[in-house]
């Protein structure tokens, strides 16, 4: 993984491996969670630490736990 501080990305799309082999099997809520963060990013610059708490319920509902 790799995370940058800056404000300018170059990068034309974002990969985000969530556990599904095909795009379309990705539930909608969690895309609406994953636009909802980047909108917050996008707007609120300087909050980016900041998940809205609706993306968070969101993401909490869809929490997968590895046993091994």
């Amino acid at each position: 993984m790799y995370y940058s501080l800056r404000k300018e990305f170059v990068a034309d799309e974002i990969t985000l491996n969530v556990g599904y082999v095909l795009p379309a099997d990705v539930p909608s809520p969690l895309i609406e969670a994953a636009l909802m963060i980047i909108e917050n990013w996008y707007y609120e610059a300087e909050n980016k630490a900041d998940i809205p708490e609706r993306a968070n319920t969101i993401l909490f509902n869809y929490k997968r736990f590895i046993v091994s």
